[in-house]
């Protein structure tokens, strides 16, 4: 009878070196996943941020008895009747400290009474440098 240990130390061998190509093949594919991944989350579009953002100030506005109670002459807040307030800063707006709405150009409010006696809050806004500024009205109540 022959000796085999040398055909079992050759397998292991292998066994190794196919195992070294298969761990560095799923390594190769995990790295392009995770930074493809980290790509995704970068790209924001502003139009999804703002319809979040309306989606909030339509609740907030819409509850009975709210009313304005200050406005800033410049745009940048409102505060509503709850305590609620909504801040432009830094390309974002935010309800109160939380981040409703990202990467937008510019966001201004501005309080009115019109002739019927409603109260509106007209939002203008940028989304992007491309594009031009747009006014969307609230009607409070």
């Amino acid at each position: 009878m022959k000796s085999q240990k040398g055909v079992a130390l050759t397998s292991v061998i292998v066994y190794i070196i196919i195992m070294l190509v298969v761990i560095s093949i799923i390594s190769v594919i995990t790295t392009f996943f995770y930074n493809n991944v980290e790509e995704v989350g970068k790209d924001v579009d502003p139009s999804q941020e703002f319809t979040r953002f309306t989606s909030f100030f339509i609740d907030d506005i819409n509850k009975t008895n709210t009313e304005i109670k200050e406005c800033s002459e410049n745009g940048e807040y409102i505060i509503l009747s709850d305590g609620t307030q909504y801040t432009f800063a830094n390309n974002a707006v935010y309800r109160d400290k939380v981040k409703v709405c990202d990467g937008v150009e510019n966001v201004t409010f501005e309080y009115e009474n019109n002739e019927e006696g409603k109260n509106i809050v007209n939002v203008k806004y940028k989304l992007t440098k491309n594009t031009e500024e747009k006014t969307t009205k609230f009607t409070i109540g």
